[in-house]
């Protein structure tokens, strides 16, 4: 949700404004709390789209006709402000049951807009679950965990369930799960011992990087202090009172001065041509470099550390100046993070919940095979595959393909010209900036 400009700022990516969705190809659709989506208005006929947590306000989110509804006011776009930053940590039981009211919110303005458009596809998003998730290492014990987690997923599946009442197929999609992490992968702390990476001088002010500093030069010279700090590492890196000292802890790149650095979970940038200050000529012989380096470490290593490394040409359709070089995605259970090692090793203890990489595809109704699980499915396969299910043809330029397999038709997917395909249609996003970095810098995309 980020990405990095020539001049080396970095910035929330903005929704896509220049290709057709879902929305434009499905007349007589709803779509609540559709992310990505804000600043774009259907191209289809008779279409409602309600978007997602980048929108300002209630109003800059639902279209005029869907203000009109009962549960308008109640509608939550995202979390109460109250909720921003720390304050959740501060008061999770608080916190959790303001998701649980986001939840309910959801559905109760989505059944209703669903009764007063009868649309012929409806779309609900629930991404509190997402929410929660992060904030799960945030519970005292396994047990308390277990009872959020519990209670929000049961709270979302009765919802689920009311709103399929009223559809002939139903289909639930996620882009991605959750799981536990134990390990914790310092990326740009082995880019920087390895050369790649130039740090910015510290401010020598900053009592939090003193202290950073001392515990490092310490545990470099006691194993049974390694241990101690390590522990109190993972204890408070979850907590609001530790953020300063893990804030501290973070390596400020000086992307400028430096050869390669991690922008975030893996993204690996070259300091090329791309860029105003380049200090590679030879972007293949470094990247390349780079990957045999990384792939080194996961030969070394007892268990991999990372699933794969791949090039953005591997990684993507269409790769251009703002993609990352390479992309190291982390094995299950690590996750990649810009602080240092607590006794400056790449590989340390964690204990958190964070995305993995595999999502949930699942379909019931006449449309749909029984009793089928599907191996090979993409996400970028799921709207060509929908679209041919409900006997729309599919764009050209689509990357993914339909999946037969889901399916009950043995039909070909029918084809549009690319004069056909429908052209987007966008809408107002004055003084959106500041709500877009806020809410991604607090759930953890940005700083």
């Amino acid at each position: 949700m980020i990405e990095q400009g020539s001049d080396y700022n970095i910035t929330p990516c903005r929704p896509n404004r220049e290709d057709a969705a879902i929305f434009d190809f499905l007349p007589n659709s709803t779509f609540v709390n559709l992310q990505g989506s804000y600043g774009r208005e259907p191209a289809s006929q008779n279409s409602h789209l309600v978007s997602g947590k980048l929108a300002p306000e209630r109003s800059d989110a639902v279209p005029g006709p869907l203000r009109e509804l009962d549960t308008y006011n109640s509608y939550h776009v995202f979390k109460d402000d109250k909720f921003i930053g720390s304050a959740k940590q501060e008061h999770p039981e608080e916190y959790v049951a303001h998701l649980s009211e986001i939840i309910t919110s959801r559905y109760e303005f989505a059944s209703e807009a669903f009764n007063e458009t009868d649309p012929d596809v409806g779309f609900v998003l629930f991404a509190a679950i997402d929410w929660l998730s992060h904030f799960l290492s945030n519970a005292k014990s396994e047990e308390q965990a277990r009872d959020w987690y519990s209670r929000l997923i049961e709270l979302t599946d009765s919802y689920c369930e009311e709103l399929a009442q009223n559809a002939e197929n139903v289909v639930i999609v996620s882009d991605h799960g959750f799981e536990h992490k134990r390990r914790y992968i310092h990326l740009n702390h082995w880019l920087e011992e390895t050369g790649y990476l130039v740090e910015k001088t510290a401010d020598e002010s900053s009592l939090s990087r003193k202290a950073v500093d001392f515990g490092l030069m310490l545990t470099r010279r006691s194993g049974s202090l390694n241990r101690v700090l390590r522990s109190g590492y993972d204890l408070i890196s979850g907590t609001s009172y530790g953020q300063n000292i893990v804030e501290a802890a973070k390596l400020t790149v000086d992307y400028p001065e430096s050869l390669a650095w991690d922008i975030r979970d893996g993204c690996i940038y070259i300091n090329d041509n791309d860029f105003e200050k380049p200090q590679i000529s030879e972007t293949d012989e470094v990247r390349d470099q780079i990957i045999s380096e990384i792939e080194a470490i996961n030969s070394d290593s007892e268990r991999p550390i990372f699933r794969d490394v791949v090039t953005s040409a591997d990684a993507y359709a269409a790769p251009d100046e703002n993609t990352p070089d390479i992309i190291a995605r982390p094995a299950p259970n690590y996750v990649i993070t810009e602080a240092r090692g607590p006794s400056g090793e790449m590989i340390s203890k964690c204990d958190k919940f964070d995305h993995r990489y595999r999502g949930v595809f699942a379909a019931d109704g006449q449309l749909f095979e029984e009793k089928r699980t599907i191996e090979g499915l993409y996400l970028e396969d799921v709207l060509p595959t929908l679209l041919h299910a409900l006997n729309q043809p599919v764009a050209p330029d689509f990357d993914g393909t339909v999946s037969k397999d889901v399916l009950r038709t043995n039909e070909t997917p029918s084809v549009l010209s690319m004069d056909d395909v429908p052209r987007p249609r966008l809408s107002g996003t004055e003084n959106a900036d500041d709500a877009v970095e806020e809410r991604l810098a607090d759930l953890g995309y940005i700083e």
